[in-house]
């Protein structure tokens, strides 16, 4: 039964994309998990998978006022609150939902670790082939390992390759390839030595905000001012790539493309300056790109 104060717009199930915390220290933390959100018009229910098992999460929810929520957390045996209720901003933008909340200053003061403001970025779950799937996290990855934050897109392993497991937390070699973004996943072609290596990437630089054409091109525009001698060799409204042959290291090529409101990086690498090279490289990363934009329609 919906409350008194509702709004359709929020029904369904959302999948969570990204989650900005704001430290008192203005420090910045982007974050996410394996969750779902599911709201019916009275509760939310939130779904979350990590290595520890699953996490489950119910709680009330009505609309105070045009772009704000207000939310309890309760037990869901009695339905009686487990913590004071909380206010939110939100704003439904297309498949998007942005739901911003604010700390009360008592809580950070004196504490620059603690936060005063979070926004999350989620995107709906649509129905396929006419059915709703169950809201429910993606679940236990083949892809990748260890605890740093998950990136909400899909990847099935395209067909000679495989996945190359790899902690982000424990590898500098991939805690640099991934920055500050979320692992996709990383790849070597199957039954070979990692001679040639892909690495994909989910960018969080860009806030939890969607990114439409119109936002990609700033998103075009920042990569060709950063990839320095890199040679640009394609620049589309949803789609930039770029060559970098190094005197001294692998060869590396680079493709943004925009992915459900998302920059995927997908890079390749390998030894050599040969046409071949560069060849093989375009072709893996190509490959890797249209899965990634069929498994996340």
């Amino acid at each position: 039964m919906a409350s008194a104060q509702d709004d359709p717009a929020l029904h369904g199930c959302w999948q969570s994309q990204q989650i900005q915390v704001t430290l008192a220290s203005q420090k910045v933390l982007n974050q996410n998990g394996d969750c779902t959100g599911e709201y019916d018009g009275s509760f939310t229910r939130a779904h979350c998978y990590n290595e520890a098992g699953n996490y489950e999460a119910l709680s009330t929810y009505e609309v105070t006022d045009p772009g704000h929520m207000r939310a309890t957390l309760i037990d869901p045996a009695t339905q009686k609150p487990k913590a004071a209720s909380y206010d939110v901003e939100y704003r439904v933008d297309g498949d998007w939902l942005i739901i911003k909340r604010q700390f009360p200053a008592s809580l950070s003061a004196g504490n620059p670790d603690r936060p005063v403001s979070i926004q999350s970025l989620s995107v709906r779950v649509k129905p396929k082939d006419g059915v709703q799937p169950l809201c429910q996290p993606q679940g236990k990855s083949a892809i990748r390992i260890g605890r740093t934050s998950v990136s909400s897109l899909a990847l099935s392993v395209p067909e000679g390759w495989q996945p190359f497991l790899v902690d982000p937390a424990t590898d500098r070699k991939a805690a640099l390839a991934v920055g500050a973004g979320f692992l996709v996943g990383a790849f070597v072609p199957l039954g070979a030595s990692p001679t040639q290596l892909v690495f994909i990437v989910d960018d969080t630089r860009y806030g939890p905000t969607p990114l439409r054409q119109a936002e990609f091109v700033g998103v075009r525009k920042r990569f060709s001012d950063e990839v320095g001698n890199a040679v640009i060799l394609c620049d589309q409204p949803d789609k930039i790539c770029a060559l970098l042959s190094r005197t001294n290291g692998p060869s590396v090529y680079t493709e943004l493309v925009n992915v459900k409101g998302r920059v995927a990086i997908v890079t390749s690498s390998a030894e050599g300056k040969t046409k071949e090279v560069t060849l093989q490289l375009r072709k893996a990363v190509q490959k890797f790109t249209q899965r990634l934009i069929a498994d996340n329609p």
